[in-house]
């Protein structure tokens, strides 16, 4: 773990840890010249040697860095270092990971609110859509694929708007399984059922894997999660998906329909493209409430700090 004080590149100042996973560290950290806060993330001083593991996160820097859109974390720069091996240096989000909000809809046993769930959807189908026809290096279309879209991997900013993070195992679609490690094919219990047969995929497995999430912020409840991993697995190929039930609140008809195409296991029978998801959320929320979506995000954060912070002693 990097110390406190440690300089990468002679431009980034580490100043504190942020978290840590099962292949990458992130810190927060400042520019040294301009003072600018920022967050680096690196990969485990014990996988310095996988050069697999190495090539893996440069392509993630890489394409992140690429991946220039108001929805999905910015990457400045990336490299080596003596100090850490590789690099990756990102902007600095404040708010909460959509788990937290979801987390605390659970302990409240409810789901998030209605405008909420429609507006990150919407949110991030824009990311998505933007992958989908982001630009390789040699000038070719890419039609990106995430694959590991999941409520941790989605952030919601005090500034009131969706960032989608953590590219370290997306892929062009149709290109060669080379990543088929389990460990490199998306969180258990949010694949989608390609994922779990292992076959190729495109961006309508990713329109799945977010029609799980919409279904779990609007219900308060997991879908598919179960242990053992294999029981996950049989229950996104098999499983009949239940209503969407809410506590005390009506779904709208036509919200559940779209959350019931998305989550069709025929990728034929889903929404074709992110584009045609997003709309389809977007014509919704003008029906309910209009387009205020910089409000509505920035009110379910202010009841979120509410309930972290309690009453106040003042």
């Amino acid at each position: 773990m990097l110390e406190p004080g440690t300089v990468i590149r002679d431009r980034y100042r580490i100043t504190a840890p942020l978290a840590r996973g099962g292949m990458g560290e992130t810190f927060f950290a400042e520019h040294t010249r301009t003072g600018e806060p920022l967050v680096v993330k690196t990969l485990l001083s014990s996988l310095h040697d996988r050069l697999d593991l190495v090539a893996l996160f440069f392509e993630e820097a890489e394409l992140t860095a690429r991946l220039c859109h108001p929805r999905i974390v910015r990457v400045f720069d990336y490299g080596r270092d003596e100090a850490c091996c590789c690099f990756m240096a990102m902007e600095r989000l404040e708010g909460a990971t959509l788990g937290a909000l979801m987390r605390q809809a659970y302990e409240e046993r409810t789901g998030l609110s209605i405008p909420l769930v429609l507006t990150v959807g919407i949110q991030l189908c824009e990311a998505l859509d933007h992958g989908a026809h982001a630009i390789g290096p040699g000038g070719e279309r890419m039609a990106l694929v995430h694959r590991d879209l999941s409520p941790l991997n989605i952030f919601v900013t005090e500034k009131g708007t969706v960032k989608l993070l953590d590219f370290g195992i997306a892929r062009v679609a149709g290109a060669s399984r080379h990543r088929s490690s389990p460990s490199l094919r998306g969180k258990p219990s949010y694949r989608s059922p390609e994922m779990v047969r292992s076959l190729n995929v495109d961006g309508r497995s990713d329109i799945f894997t977010l029609g799980v999430i919409l279904w779990e912020a609007l219900s308060g409840r997991k879908l598919f999660c179960s242990q053992p991993q294999e029981e996950s697995e049989r229950r996104i190929l098999s499983m009949p998906i239940p209503r969407i039930a809410r506590v005390g609140h009506d779904l709208p008809p036509a919200l559940e329909d779209i959350v019931a195409k998305a989550l069709s296991r025929d990728p034929q029978k889903r929404f074709q493209t992110a584009a045609d998801f997003g709309q389809a959320l977007r014509t919704l929320l003008r029906a309910i409430c209009g387009e205020r979506q910089h409000d509505i995000i920035k009110a379910a954060l202010a009841h979120l700090r509410r309930k972290s912070l309690g009453p106040s002693n003042a």
